[in-house]
């Protein structure tokens, strides 16, 4: 179940909300290929610098861990990659209806779901509940380059009285 649904449909089990480099809740799909994908369902690195980029995006990962990551995400079918693409379902129509305190948490330098997004998912949720945080120089795996800054700002988010 989805942590959306969940605050939709079943909100007293929610204390607090992090949504990290999330969308904007409403997105039109634009196409539904599978572009730069394998039969076996996993994104093509077709070149190096392809590869370096990833990599770079997870730089605060141990390498045993992005090397179990990397695996990990190889052996994805081609319908999570397709389930992955826009407009991720359940999300729509949520952000007004939350009723407890939410951290967004976005990166400057993400290009995979660009700051604007979130900054528009921010801005539906009502004005006393609402909180954000965008890193500098972040991409969109700050769970990945900065794990320690990520946890201790969800952690002050979470200790702290709403």
């Amino acid at each position: 179940m989805s942590p959306n649904y969940i605050v939709a449909n079943d909100p007293e089990r929610v204390a607090k909300l992090v949504q990290i480099s999330g969308p904007t809740p409403v997105k039109t799909v634009t196409s539904n290929k599978t572009d730069g994908l394998t039969d076996s369902g996993y994104r093509r690195y077709v070149t190096p610098d392809d590869f370096s980029h990833w990599k770079n995006q997870h730089l605060g990962l141990s390498d045993e861990i992005r090397v179990q990551l990397r695996k990990d995400i190889d052996n994805n079918p081609v319908e999570r990659m397709i389930g992955q693409r826009r407009p991720w379902h359940g999300i729509e129509q949520v952000a007004a209806h939350i009723q407890v305190p939410t951290l967004v948490i976005a990166g400057d330098s993400d290009d995979v779901v660009p700051t604007e997004e979130p900054i528009r998912y921010f801005l539906q949720l009502q004005e006393p509940i609402r909180h954000l945080h965008v890193f500098s120089g972040i991409g969109h795996y700050p769970n990945a380059q900065i794990p320690k800054r990520l946890v201790k700002i969800i952690k002050t988010f979470i200790d702290n009285p709403a």
